[in-house]
């Protein structure tokens, strides 16, 4: 989990407008480019990538070079870019920068509006050519519409909303013999709906997309349906249906999941609709 420092500046304006920076240790996350969709654990000689084969502990993807170059980087080299450690210098670390603002459009509905970036300079650093660095940054822009009709705020409403998000990555990649520096993009978006009945009851629905790292023909996508019983202020029952869908990269996943929300003592919800 990345550690740092985030503070934000709400602007002394009439409208209101928040600005946010952040400095942290390093872009960190989980990551699904090598693992497979159903779960089994991450790739290696028992588990092979679709369209690959192991050769005893060398992997071999006869259709796919680019790509068996891609997974023998992350799966088989000890010579590969790792990450920084130890004492961190100014570009060791990552940089969030972050804006948001929100806009009414009448008594029943509302708009929120953000634009985010973050950059992290030495992302990998090369163990076979020292001082040779791979930058990563991801950005992105969201949007938020609220409808909560006032003569029944407490009861009835609905949400809708979109992210974009576009990720620059560099990486070293055996090409001809030789290793080299490559720059991927890849983009994607999340968009969900919600209505809420009442006090008691909501639904909604949720689709994401992105490019995995293999190709934008093995996009990830996932759509989903939920039914949430919020049985007082303090717990909630979800009942979600999933489709995981990775294309030809992986077996599409179906789940079921029920989940229990619970919360003791003092909180917030950030600003109230």
């Amino acid at each position: 989990m990345p550690t740092g420092l985030e503070l934000s500046w709400l602007a002394p304006t009439d409208h209101y407008v928040e600005f946010y920076g952040g400095v942290f240790n390093g872009i960190q996350g989980h990551t699904h480019d090598t693992d497979p969709a159903d779960g089994h654990g991450a790739y290696g000689p028992d588990n092979p990538p679709p369209g690959c084969h192991y050769h005893g502990d060398r992997l071999h993807c006869p259709d796919n070079e680019e790509l068996e170059n891609y997974y023998r980087s992350l799966l088989e080299d000890k010579d590969g870019p790792v990450s920084p450690a130890g004492n961190l210098g100014p570009a060791d670390l990552a940089y969030l920068g972050r804006v948001q603002t929100s806009l009414e459009l009448g008594l029943n509905w509302s708009v929120d509006l953000g634009a985010s970036v973050l950059h992290q300079d030495t992302h990998k650093t090369s163990r076979r050519y020292p001082g040779t660095d791979y930058s990563k940054t991801t950005g992105g822009v969201d949007m938020a519409v609220f409808w909560n009709p006032v003569e029944a705020n407490l009861y009835r409403g609905a949400d809708f909303g979109v992210e974009y998000l576009s990720n620059r990555q560099q990486y070293e990649v055996l090409a001809g013999g030789n290793y080299v520096q490559r720059t991927l993009v890849r983009d994607g978006f999340f968009t969900w709906a919600r209505y809420r009945l009442n006090r008691t009851w909501d639904f909604g629905a949720t689709y994401e997309a992105f490019a995995l790292a293999a190709g934008a023909e093995n996009t990830r996508t996932r759509l989903g349906a939920f039914l949430t019983w919020n049985v007082s202020h303090y717990q909630k029952v979800r009942l979600e249906y999933v489709r995981d869908d990775r294309g030809d990269f992986a077996d599409s996943v179906d789940q079921i999941i029920l989940q229990f929300d619970g919360v003791i003592g003092y909180h917030t919800h950030g600003r109230q609709r």
